[in-house]
């Protein structure tokens, strides 16, 4: 009776080991199962979220007028367009201008920004207006260097931010400016 006993605690013991390794399997799937849902939530999200974008951009170089004859003002009228599924809420558009500083490269001449509340539906596109530069010494705006970050919401409270830079060569706006060393514009309140 003893070694019946003792044969029967043994399987006990190797029944607990196995029921032990089979719960420790079932949260290891578990696990794997809550990743996979977790990243299908993301890709999804991903998907259905609006995406806007620089799509095309025009400069335009005014006077300010009687009061100060030297000022020129330099706006820049962009197109942004929704590439997402769902619509996005454009909260806020600022800029960062860079031009030649002579020997010592670029340099930063100054930043805007604009805040907004535009919606734009999926493959919709709308106009903004910005304020690029005002210039008191009465120089051309020859070339310079922008950088535009796109401040924007899904209609479920997401929040998101696009950038472009462009480079205007004296008669064309280009989407192909280098990057390297230079910042956009982000006021000390960050909130969209």
């Amino acid at each position: 009776m003893a070694v019946f006993a003792g044969g029967a605690f043994g399987v006990s013991i190797l029944a607990v080991l196995l029921l032990n390794h089979t719960l420790k399997a079932t949260r290891d799937a578990v696990r794997s199962a809550d990743d996979a849902v977790a990243e299908t939530r993301r890709i999804g999200d991903l998907q259905v979220r609006p995406y806007i974008a620089y799509r095309d951009g025009a400069t335009k170089l005014f006077r300010d007028g009687k009061d100060f004859p030297n000022d020129r003002h330099l706006t820049l009228d962009i197109t942004l367009q929704n590439c997402g599924q769902t619509p996005g809420i454009v909260t806020r558009v600022t800029s960062a201008v860079y031009a030649p500083k002579g020997a010592s490269g670029w340099g930063r001449y100054g930043g805007s920004a604009r805040p907004l509340r535009v919606i734009i539906g999926p493959n919709q596109v709308e106009k903004v207006e910005l304020d690029v530069l005002t210039n008191t010494d009465g120089k051309d705006f020859s070339v310079f260097a922008i950088g535009i970050l796109i401040w924007y919401e899904s209609m479920t409270g997401g929040k998101f931010e696009d950038h472009v830079w462009l480079y205007f060569d004296g008669v064309h706006l280009r989407q192909d400016y280098p990057v390297h060393g230079y910042d956009l514009y982000r006021p000390e309140n960050q909130d969209h």
